[in-house]
C-alpha cells in the first residue's frame, strides 16, 4: 500500500498534467496563541514520500504558531482527480540546499 504522501505526490503530478489550478497549493491550518484555528493557502513546491515542501517567512503568523505549539494540518484538494487529503505531521526546517533550489526555481 502506498503511503499517504506518495498518494499526494501521485495526485499532484496527475493534477499538474491536467492543468488543475489547485495542483501547487495546499491549505495549512495552525492554532494561534489563543487556541483559535488559522487557515491559509501555501504553495507545495514538491511532495515526496518523506515530506511536503512548502516555504513561508519565519516572520508570518503561521511560523509563529508552529514554533509555539507545532500543531498543524495540511489539506490538499485536486478536483480534476476527485481527490482530497488531510495530513498531520511534524514541521521541520528545510535544508538550505533545498530552500535555495526552490527560490532559484521561483525566481526563474
Amino acid at each position: 500500500m502506498n503511503s499517504p504522501l506518495k498518494l499526494i505526490e501521485e495526485s499532484q503530478k496527475a493534477a499538474r498534467d491536467a492543468a488543475d489550478g489547485n495542483a501547487r497549493f495546499c491549505q495549512l491550518a495552525t492554532v494561534d496563541a489563543e487556541g483559535a484555528p488559522r487557515v491559509r493557502s501555501v504553495i507545495m513546491h514538491d511532495v515526496t514520500e518523506q515530506y511536503i515542501g512548502c516555504i513561508f517567512s519565519k516572520y508570518h503568523g503561521k511560523a509563529r504558531h508552529l514554533e509555539a505549539n507545532g500543531k498543524f494540518q495540511v489539506y490538499v484538494w485536486h478536483p480534476t482527480q476527485g481527490k482530497q487529503f488531510m495530513v498531520n505531521g511534524v514541521i521541520e526546517p528545510m535544508p538550505h540546499e533545498r530552500l535555495q533550489r526552490y527560490w532559484d526555481n521561483f525566481l526563474s
